[in-house]
């Protein structure tokens, strides 16, 4: 398993901020990549693609990426990312808000391509979504580690 990690995993998870917006084709064609490598770490051809990564005790790498925008989010929302990235996302400032903890204004778009499918649009849905108890997290430590327990957004 160990060697799994090293090569597949650390492929998958290097810019997961980049491969969340590649062609559906291509997040199916990676999945299919780790399921058919875990196939064969655990020498089992007839476990479902759940079973296996439940096995492994990993995420679908869909699911990885997704965490990987809230955390970039969480950053950029608490100030401890690159200053560059703070203009990404804005928060909403309507009066019908008040009690929901920093809700980001989610842009609106003309096209799927550059609109729906950016980190802007995705991360402010993705943290807008999350529980109140994660977005109002002090320390990124333990955002991290509450993130873990979500099993899907």
């Amino acid at each position: 398993m160990s060697i799994f990690r090293a090569f597949i995993i650390s492929n998958f998870s290097y810019c997961p901020l980049i491969w969340h917006f590649c062609k559906v084709s291509h997040t199916r064609r990676m999945e299919k990549i780790q399921e058919r490598d875990l196939r064969f770490v655990y020498n089992d051809k007839v476990s479902s693609y759940q079973d296996l990564l439940n096995r492994a005790d990993l995420p679908t790498l869909h699911l990885f990426r997704l965490r990987s925008i809230a955390l970039e989010v969480y950053k950029v929302m608490h100030r401890i990312s690159p200053t560059y990235l703070h203009d990404l996302f804005s928060v909403k400032s309507s009066a019908e808000h008040l009690r929901k903890a920093l809700p980001l204004q989610v842009p609106s778009f003309n096209t799927k391509t550059f609109g729906q499918n950016s980190i802007r649009y995705t991360g402010a849905s993705l943290w807008n979504e999350l529980p109140q108890n994660m977005k109002t997290q002090i320390h990124f430590k333990d955002f991290k580690k509450d993130d873990k327990h979500l099993a899907g957004f």
